[in-house]
């Protein structure tokens, strides 16, 4: 059961475009206006 829902959760989170890694939402830039997002496999941060 804990995987279907990892399954679930993992469709509808982003993706990372180098390594397919699942992202969160890191901290909110306020000089860019955006959502700044960190691969959680690479590290890599994203807008």
């Amino acid at each position: 059961m804990k995987q279907f829902l990892e399954w679930i959760k993992d469709l509808f989170c982003l993706h990372c475009e180098d390594c397919g890694g699942r992202m969160e939402s890191e901290f909110f830039g306020m000089e860019i206006d955006h959502m700044v997002y960190k691969c959680q496999k690479c590290g890599k941060e994203w807008i």
